[in-house]
């Protein structure tokens, strides 16, 4: 990748904006259909749009045959500066690898169908170790992982400040403090104790509005229940039970 001459990206960047033309589009689905392959459009990435980086290179690699045949062609003559080496497609295709990363973490944290605060300082360390192995395994993208990760833990370091995720992660039955016990264990009291925080203003916020319930059947009464007496938690104190539920073996810190 060193020896390139010129970033693979940008002149994928450019071809999509030079084939954006109505005659041009024309043409390209032309040799689409020539090389009997269906007729997609080439994608521009967008800057407010996560992941658009990787949708247009994929989508170039993938219509790589009809988009060497374009640029070759005599009536785009201004276009031919423009053709791909095949060093150049190969570096295109470990750019595809690296941005396939963050586009994995983005989908892990925006699935609809369960809460994903909890998992957001996990996704955030398992980008962070998928990229450092990349480094090890392909040392001449080394330096571009690098900013990658630079910006990632800029990111990292402003999210673990925010209390919100912390609380998500201990109340998740299946994270509490695993991953401070693994990535952060000079923090994991700081972690007990802001659980233990807010569970005391849950319990005193609870205490001030007592639940009243109303006789339901005759069996309440005949039992004797004291139907209008609030209802209070067990005598244990909250720390013991915050104790109790961040030491469980299953789903705790071990």
């Amino acid at each position: 990748l060193d020896a390139l001459d010129r970033d693979p990206i940008a002149t994928i960047r450019t071809v999509v904006r030079q084939v954006s033309s109505s005659v041009r589009r024309h043409f390209f689905s032309a040799v689409l259909r020539a090389l009997e392959k269906k007729d997609l459009q080439l994608l521009r990435d967008v800057v407010t749009r996560w992941s658009s980086t990787l949708l247009m290179v994929e989508r170039a690699i993938l219509l790589r045959q009809a988009i060497d045949q374009f640029l070759s062609r005599n009536e785009f003559e201004e276009l031919h500066k423009y053709r791909l080496s095949d060093s150049e497609w190969d570096a295109l295709d470990v750019f595809k690898k690296i941005l396939e990363v963050p586009h994995a973490f983005q989908q892990r944290l925006s699935a609809e169908k369960t809460p994903t605060l909890s998992y957001a300082l996990p996704a955030f360390e398992a980008m962070a170790s998928r990229w450092e192995r990349m480094q090890e395994d392909r040392p001449e993208v080394s330096n571009i992982i690098q900013q990658g990760l630079d910006k990632l833990g800029s990111y990292q370091d402003r999210l673990e400040r925010v209390p919100a995720c912390t609380l998500a992660m201990t109340v998740d039955p299946q994270i509490k403090l695993r991953w401070f016990a693994k990535f952060r264990p000079e923090k994991i009291d700081w972690a007990k104790d802001l659980f233990k925080r807010e569970l005391h203003k849950y319990k005193a916020e609870g205490n001030t509005s007592p639940v009243r319930r109303e006789p339901t059947n005759w069996v309440d009464e005949v039992l004797g229940f004291d139907l209008h007496a609030p209802f209070s938690r067990a005598a244990d104190s909250v720390d013991e039970e915050a104790d109790v539920y961040l030491a469980d073996s299953q789903v705790g810190t071990g």
